[in-house]
């Protein structure tokens, strides 16, 4: 018997988060970051990168189709920074490793401070959603991956929310679930029918040394994932 195929997301393959980037394309951001290129420069690039990533997801008959997050610097950050009422946090946290064939990679990764009633300023990735709109082969779904509301809190939990914004912490989720909510309808208005919440937290809960860290920053990591998953509901609420 034949498998069922879909027209309509969710499809029974489907891609999520980054791809790799090409040497051209790390060379690139390589010289923007020097200054030797400016910003019109590297947009090429990452247009003609995104290009051939739609190219490849198309070969291989994928019915979804993604930028690969190629212009993004950090998955999720780079949508949080976005948001109104945080701010980067460049204090040293928790470290990171990850490991090649060569060597292990250790760092802190960039982390955020909730200063203000969070809200969306402008619709976040917008242009970057069109622009795979617009360069998606007949029969392909663009499709737009942000990170969870989740992501937010996930690194540094409730000390990195200003109590002064936020003296009830409940109102935090709240105003979080509205940004993604006004999110989430504007993206629906560039024409995306096909968007997930990429959400590492759940997995991250289960391991032994991130539940000691969620301890260390006074959350509970028994009942965190129950917190994270009523905040993306909220967030889908008017889907």
């Amino acid at each position: 018997m034949a498998a069922s195929s879909r027209d309509t997301p969710p499809f029974r393959a489907d891609h999520v988060g980054s791809l790799l980037r090409s040497p051209q394309l790390k060379r690139a951001r390589a010289d923007f970051k020097a200054g030797s290129i400016d910003a019109e420069d590297l947009r090429q690039v990452e247009d003609e990168s995104i290009r051939n990533a739609i190219a490849l997801q198309n070969e291989l008959g994928l019915k979804s189709v993604t930028d690969g997050e190629l212009r993004r610097t950090s998955w999720h950050m780079d949508f949080i920074y976005q948001l109104g009422g945080v701010e980067q946090d460049d204090r040293e946290t928790q470290h990171s490793h990850f490991r090649n064939n060569e060597r292990t990679y250790e760092f802190a990764p960039p982390t955020a401070r909730v200063t203000g009633a969070v809200h969306l300023k402008k619709p976040i990735f917008a242009d970057d959603f069109a622009f795979v709109r617009d360069n998606a082969a007949d029969g392909q779904t663009p499709k737009l991956t942000i990170p969870a509301p989740s992501m937010i809190h996930l690194r540094s939990g409730d000390p990195a929310i200003d109590a002064a914004a936020y003296p009830d912490l409940e109102e935090f989720w709240i105003d979080l679930a509205a940004a993604y909510g006004a999110e989430l309808s504007a993206i629906y208005g560039l024409g995306c029918r096909h968007i997930q919440l990429d959400d590492v937290s759940l997995a991250y809960v289960n391991d032994p040394n991130e539940r000691r860290k969620i301890e260390a920053l006074g959350g509970d990591p028994l009942h965190m994932h129950e917190r994270y998953i009523a905040a993306s509901n909220a967030s889908l609420k008017g889907r």
